[in-house]
């Protein structure tokens, strides 16, 4: 599979072949520029390719917070669109509220909104457009699934 996905910041190219380099480029945003230095170590995304036009991406860490189903944590909203204090997505739902990128609160979004803005993202910043999407978050990582 070779595929241009707006993710973490970034249109990345993804290929078979490069996975680990792939899921490298992510965790190294993330501890650049998303997480504290003492949480980087616990960084870590991986790629598994269930079907040639199905690829699942794990972020391997999580907040620890219970979440409800059909949404997404603050953090973890941050690790996969890559919005921070040095990025902010084209159509955000994220800056959308105001919030600073240190703002305490617990704050969740919700998935079907991050799927909207996400689909706007990636045409807008020319990745390859996909047939669906779902992102699933528990207390201990963020599961992204992506059908072309």
């Amino acid at each position: 599979m070779k595929k241009k996905i707006f993710i973490t910041g970034e249109v990345r190219e993804y290929k078979t072949e490069n996975a680990k380099d792939f899921c490298k480029g992510i965790e190294d945003y993330i501890k650049d520029n998303l997480v504290p230095a003492d949480s980087a170590d616990n960084v870590t995304v991986s790629t598994f390719e269930n079907a040639t036009d199905d690829l699942t991406i794990t972020f391997n860490f999580g907040t620890g917070k219970h979440i409800e189903k059909g949404m997404i944590s603050r953090e973890m909203y941050r690790c996969f669109t890559g919005e921070g204090t040095n990025f902010k997505a084209h159509y955000s739902i994220y800056w959308s509220l105001s919030f600073g990128s240190s703002y305490p609160m617990n704050v969740f979004f919700p998935v079907d909104e991050t799927i909207i803005s996400h689909k706007k993202n990636s045409h807008f910043y020319g990745a390859d457009r996909y047939k669906n999407i779902s992102i699933n978050e528990s207390p201990y990582n963020l599961i992204v699934n992506i059908k072309y």
